[in-house]
């Protein structure tokens, strides 16, 4: 817009500003650019938003739409399949700054992928559940080798795999996963 000397008008700044809150969790994540802080700052005054992670958090929340969705809805909704020599693994995120909202679709799809994990044809499936106000993500393994392998991935020795400030998965979740995988 810069460029071409084209103004903006308030309705455009907002959709503008709602993209690059999304794409960038509030400009919170790893994968938040100089670019897109320099036109945040820029947008929040054309505009008139006061309150960047308030508006953030609302538009986060307002997309929403876990609750409508069916479990194998849920462990299709964000997922992406990766191969690692002749390893196919599943990755799925699931986001939400309501924690309560979290744990209610880790009960909701703990027994479905337990029941369901052969129907999606690969070695392991791992669910992000991912917290945008503590960005700490519990890592749910399914499939053989699928908890072991996060264990050696992130250094851990629990049954329960707690990542802190770990929201990308292109940045923080598949590289490791692929190295315990060589």
């Amino acid at each position: 817009f810069e460029a071409q000397k084209v103004k903006i008008s308030k309705p455009v700044a907002g959709l503008l500003l709602s993209a690059i809150c999304s794409d960038t969790i509030g400009l919170k994540s790893l994968t938040t650019t100089e670019y897109d802080r320099l036109a945040v700052k820029k947008l929040l005054k054309l505009s008139k938003v006061k309150n960047l992670r308030a508006y953030s958090n609302e538009l986060l929340e307002a997309g929403n739409i876990y609750s409508s969705l069916s479990p194998v809805e849920l462990a299709h909704y964000d997922y992406k399949v990766y191969t690692v020599g002749t390893k196919r693994m599943g990755i799925g995120q699931l986001h939400s700054t309501n924690s309560e909202q979290l744990a209610a679709l880790e009960k909701e799809l703990v027994p479905f992928m337990q029941e369901n994990f052969a129907s999606f044809g690969v070695d392991m499936y791992f669910m992000m559940l991912t917290n945008l106000d503590s960005f700490a993500t519990k890592l749910l393994c399914f499939g053989d080798n699928s908890l072991a392998t996060a264990q050696k991935a992130f250094g851990q020795e629990s049954d329960t795999i707690i990542l802190p400030n770990a929201v990308s998965r292109k940045k923080q979740i598949v590289p490791p996963l692929q190295k315990a995988l060589q």
